[in-house]
């Protein structure tokens, strides 16, 4: 470009210098660069000068590589657990739960009867609706051989007697009688109370054994059985409630139970072997083959009611395992629908023989 620019210049100066001879006419013609100039004659330009070749643009310069991404940082180390915190307070106790529901009493039923039909004790309970009727029915029992005779009331020592006569002492109940009641009592709590008859119309109202409370519901049926030994020291006198049903599958089958209250025949004496009974209840009064209920005691107080076929039956007691030793022999009516407790009680023959006292349990009063 430099060039360029320069020969522009030149040829510029050359023509000013032209003009300037032209007009001065008497001066000698001039030499341009040694060529003649012929007035007149257009002076050729001199060549141009040729433009210096194109500086050839230089290459792009490649575009750089782009840079390797730079490797991922490495993860740093996970941090140090933290130490455990300390356990907290302990929490504060929680509320007493509520009390359990107080367990069935076995004597007690409504609807159906108990599995175990009796209880032992001075607290009883039966709510078994074995009557259909409002109030409750209550019979006794005197089963106790030494305890003498004995006045039973409810509520009082004079309140509600119970098959006695308070003002009349020949009604008192004796070892050996047959069952008292039934008697209607209200249902609801009492209190019952055994007295000794010397006691009792001497004026000494403190009970041999009460019970208390005796809660009967309406229809109920109850026995009282007093059994044990009154004497001994201490005494085991003690008091037996049965729950008493009235109902059969059908009225071609009666029902019947055996209650164990002969002391006596607990103890073993006289060569016997066992204080326990086998019972046979059949038809023909044979003993060989398997017994009724079989090892049955006193602590067993009782069998329980069975179901059979009405009829007349041979009740045969033996000692326990010992066929060939009857103990008590006995003929039972059961009638169709009927229902029946055998009560085993002493009698003066202490230990060597028992009678039976059987109660009809449909009875009313």
């Amino acid at each position: 470009m430099l060039r360029r620019y320069l020969g522009v210049a030149l040829v510029g100066a050359s023509l000013v210098m032209v003009g300037c001879s032209s007009s001065d006419d008497d001066a000698d013609p001039v030499v341009d660069n040694g060529t003649d100039v012929t007035d007149g004659t257009d002076v050729t330009d001199g060549t141009d000068v040729t433009d210096g070749t194109d500086v050839t643009d230089g290459t792009d310069g490649t575009d750089g590589t782009d840079g390797t991404d730079g490797t991922d940082g490495t993860d740093g180390t996970d941090g140090t657990d933290g130490t455990d915190g300390t356990d907290g307070t302990d929490g504060t106790d929680g509320t007493d739960g509520t009390d359990g529901t107080d367990g069935t009493d076995p004597n007690v039923a409504s609807g159906t009867f108990p599995d175990v039909d009796f209880v032992s004790g001075t607290s009883v309970t039966n709510n078994y609706d074995a009557t259909g009727r409002d109030d409750a029915l209550v019979r006794i029992v005197h089963a106790s051989d030494n305890v003498g005779s004995v006045v039973v009331t409810a509520d009082g020592a004079t309140a509600m007697p119970i098959g006695t006569d308070p003002l009349d002492s020949g009604t008192a109940i004796n070892f050996g009688d047959d069952v008292v009641g039934p008697a209607a009592i209200p249902a609801g709590d009492h209190t019952v109370e055994i007295f000794k008859g010397g006691d009792f119309f001497q004026g000494n109202f403190t009970p041999a054994v009460a019970l208390d409370p005796v809660s009967v519901g309406a229809g109920s049926s109850s026995t009282v059985i007093a059994r044990g030994d009154a004497l001994s020291d201490p005494a085991t006198l003690e008091v037996i409630t049965l729950v008493n049903d009235t109902a059969t599958s059908s009225g071609d089958v009666g029902k019947i139970r055996v209650v164990h209250a002969a002391r006596g025949f607990a103890i073993v004496f006289d060569g016997l072997t066992s204080g326990e009974l086998d019972l046979f209840v059949n038809q023909d009064g044979v003993v060989n083959g398997t017994p009724t209920v079989a090892g049955f005691s006193y602590e067993d107080v009782s069998t329980g009611y069975v179901e059979v076929p009405a009829g007349d039956y041979q009740v045969i007691a033996t000692e326990a395992g010992n066929s060939a030793r009857a103990r008590i022999e006995a003929t039972l009516t059961v009638g169709g629908g009927s229902v029946q407790t055998i009560v085993v009680t002493d009698t003066t023959d202490f230990g060597r023989t028992a009678n039976l006292i059987v109660i009809d349990d449909k009875a009313v009063p």
